[in-house]
């Protein structure tokens, strides 16, 4: 199976470029023969949504956004990204966080967000239903069992946390009862000093907990207060590294999963390891402010009174 990481920089509410832009790297990965592409958390709506959530119209537009993409991708080519999507049960929060699975002349799949944080800058559970940890996230592709997981579901393990005990009392993942053959996250996981470290373990200890190799895709970029540092990731059963992507820009990575079973790739320094020197992309303070001033139309630091 040849899957695609799609490390894209969507915006927060500019549904028509963010789905241009997945139409864009949809067809970039046909042209690469690839099964399977998979995208950031909330990648065609943007990440935080915050009091967005609160208006109506605003999840109209993008699900418009979505119809129409969902018409648009090549066939052949499966695609997971990230959206907000209606709760169709009758109580709880009106949205889920969702995995969209889309695939030509096919009805649209929803996978929600299980664990919802609600720490730092994280306040999930205002807007957002998690979704039952009764159903499983699964979906079936080139008769491989693929779990489907957001951000947040990989990082209920207690042996991961600094605080040595797990913030939730269940680990969805730890529910799964069915043969796991992968398992791809998609994320919006905002930078910090350590957290590429803790990513690389939390990842690594799913990939041994199912014995099957973890796609981890993360949202890059930055809004508001918030930098998006990218490094999407691919381990194998082990752990071991197969592919990486560059931090501090979009990238498109192409994984050709079943010819990487013996070939993990050398390992490649933690963020927080790399100095300035070791690496092309801009420091973090350098980035974000960049991409703020992009995003919110502040083209020169002159234009202030």
């Amino acid at each position: 199976m040849r899957i695609a990481l799609a490390q894209i920089n969507s915006v927060l509410g500019d549904f028509s470029e963010n789905r241009k832009k997945i139409f864009n790297y949809c067809q970039r990965a046909a042209e690469n023969n690839c099964d399977l592409i998979v995208f950031p958390e909330a990648s065609l709506f943007g990440y935080l949504p915050m009091d967005l959530l609160e208006r109506r119209s605003v999840i109209e537009s993008q699900k418009q956004q979505l119809q129409i993409l969902s018409k648009e991708i090549p066939k052949g080519l499966t695609v997971l990204l990230g959206a907000f999507t209606d709760n169709i049960n009758s109580s709880g929060k009106s949205y889920h966080n969702s995995a969209v699975l889309i695939s030509k002349d096919k009805h649209l799949r929803f996978f929600p967000k299980k664990l919802l944080p609600a720490y730092d800058v994280f306040d999930e559970g205002r807007h957002i239903e998690p979704g039952s940890p009764k159903k499983n996230n699964f979906f079936s592709l080139k008769g491989k069992n693929i779990l489907v997981t957001i951000c947040e579901d990989l990082w209920a393990w207690p042996e991961i946390s600094p605080l040595g005990r797990s913030p939730y009392t269940k680990n969805p993942l730890t529910s799964v009862k069915k043969k796991v053959d992968l398992v791809v996250n998609l994320s919006a996981s905002p930078y910090t000093s350590q957290k590429d470290y803790f990513r690389r373990k939390v990842v690594a200890k799913t990939a041994s907990y199912f014995k099957a190799p973890v796609i981890y895709v993360n949202m890059v970029g930055a809004q508001d207060e918030l930098i998006f540092d990218g490094g999407s990731f691919a381990v194998d059963r082990s752990g071991s590294l197969l592919t990486q992507a560059p931090f501090f820009e979009e990238n498109l990575q192409v994984l050709d999963l079943d010819r990487s079973k013996n070939h993990a790739s050398k390992r490649i320094p933690l963020l927080q390891e790399a100095t300035f020197q070791d690496r092309t992309p801009p420091p973090s303070s350098c980035f974000g402010n960049q991409r703020f001033r992009t995003k919110n139309w502040y083209w020169s630091s002159a234009s202030r009174p």
